[in-house]
């Protein structure tokens, strides 16, 4: 037994194969656990927020009497916000802008082309529909 151990050819890099094996092991089990505890925080990690008004399933219902259109129809950081007029515009055009002082009805702005901010806040009627609010004009 001893004479065929000792006829053995012995292979060259045999050590370093064994160092490389241990490190690729390691690493292995390095993602392993990285997935595990990303798999962990998926939901936190994968939040989608959209700061358009694309999706956004809250709408504003428009005053029913003419004398209400008079009336201001929300406030905004303590200022009465009146309608000005009607637009349409694409959801994804338009960005957040807050929320009314109620905190359930989202405001949005517009930008211009060249990225200058449109005057007034906007509030959406329909998908596409906004009506644009500003102050009372004196």
């Amino acid at each position: 037994m001893s004479e065929i151990a000792e006829k053995r050819p012995v292979l060259p890099g045999r050590k370093t194969v064994v160092i490389l094996g241990g490190f690729f092991l390691t690493g292995f089990a390095v993602c392993a656990v990285l997935a595990g505890v990303d798999r962990a925080q998926r939901q936190k990690l994968e939040e989608i927020t959209t700061p358009s008004a694309a999706g956004e399933p809250v709408t504003f219902v428009l005053p029913q009497t003419p004398a209400a259109a008079e009336a201001p129809v929300m406030n905004q950081g303590g200022v009465s916000l009146y309608i000005v007029k009607y637009e349409g515009a694409h959801d994804e055009d338009l960005r957040k802008a807050g929320t009314d002082d109620t905190g359930k009805i989202p405001l949005y702005h517009r930008f211009n082309k060249d990225g200058r901010l449109k005057e007034g806040y906007r509030v959406k009627i329909v998908p596409g529909v906004y009506a644009v609010l500003g102050e009372k004009k004196k």
